[in-house]
């Protein structure tokens, strides 16, 4: 009987421990990056930091002027500042940009996965941007914009000003399209889903006279449609964060190019000319985005569950 309930205690301190061993780092990783760092964002927009003679800093409380200089930042047109109307546009500009890549990516995935003419050549090819990393694919991208390059030869030849698919003009829809070009990529949990799916089904419609298209609405999206929304979700709320082509195919004066991840990344690496009081700016800048970044995400996921299909069983 006794050897009986110290056994019990003995299982029930291990499961005990086991479960603490689990979630330990998740929880450290919860409270440092998540609570912690924007805890900090949160203060340090109240506050503006100077730098003495001796080179010290110290923060003095701002209250709201941080916030009141930011919102009449992002109401300048003219795009002089770092922080911009300029900047808030082109990075909403990337949400329509991120559906669309990823509307492409699930067609793409399906045809792969359903063997169309060519899927062989076009699963590699599809499949390349994957594992290249996103230094090498903007280095292909821009030698293709440079003058004899593919995209020069076809396109910016007759761009005035001698700086080609690089203009101030250009160079933002020169970085669209190389979203859209390594965007539209095999997915590979699209390809693992569509992988599951019974092909008994798609042979019954088959018989039945279904088109491609209507196997593809009919069937295979709304049983991965729940998949389809997490995906979206997350590539729109990577929007927000959005920099790593801005930073490679443009320059810091190309300011018609920039987005909020840009400028809060070149700020971070001291790139900007950070000067008194622009640690309170730009903390309040990532607040202002954490709360529409959120509203964003929410109102995605809404809508997402309103469109996806629940409780289908295969």
């Amino acid at each position: 009987m006794r050897s009986g309930i110290k056994k019990n205690n003995m299982n029930k301190k291990q499961r005990i421990i086991f479960t603490v061993l689990v979630l330990i780092i998740p929880l450290l990783n919860f409270a440092v990056f998540t609570v912690g760092m924007n805890g900090e964002m949160f203060v340090s927009s109240f506050f503006m930091t100077k730098t003495l003679k001796d080179g010290s800093m110290v923060n003095t409380f701002a209250g709201f002027h941080n916030y009141q200089v930011l919102f009449r930042n992002l109401s300048d047109f003219t795009g002089e500042e770092a922080i911009s109307f300029v900047i808030l546009k082109n990075t909403l500009a990337i949400i329509p940009v991120s559906i669309l890549t990823t509307c492409l990516s699930l067609i793409m995935s399906y045809a792969i996965a359903r063997k169309f003419k060519g899927y062989r050549f076009f699963r590699i090819v599809l499949y390349a941007p994957c594992i290249l990393s996103t230094v090498v694919l903007c280095m292909i991208f821009r030698y293709m914009c440079l003058e004899g390059g593919l995209l020069y030869e076809l396109f910016g030849k007759n761009i005035p000003g001698g700086q080609g698919l690089f203009s101030d003009d250009v160079v933002w829809k020169i970085v669209i399209g190389y979203t859209i070009w390594t965007g539209c990529v095999i997915n590979l949990y699209f390809m693992s889903a569509f992988a599951r799916l019974p092909q008994s089904l798609f042979e019954s419609a088959e018989l039945d006279g279904a088109s491609e298209t209507v196997l593809f609405f009919k069937i295979a999206f709304p049983l991965i449609s729940s998949l389809f929304v997490t995906m979206l979700l997350s590539s729109i709320c990577g929007a927000f964060g959005f920099f790593a082509p801005v930073y490679f195919l443009t320059n810091v004066s190309q300011k018609s190019a920039h987005t909020i991840g840009y400028i809060l990344v070149t700020f971070a690496e001291g790139n900007s000319g950070a000067v008194d009081g622009r640690v309170g700016l730009y903390a309040a800048l990532g607040v202002v985005i954490t709360i529409i970044g959120s509203l964003v995400a929410i109102f995605t996921r809404w809508l997402g569950n309103k469109l996806a299909v629940e409780d289908l069983e295969y």
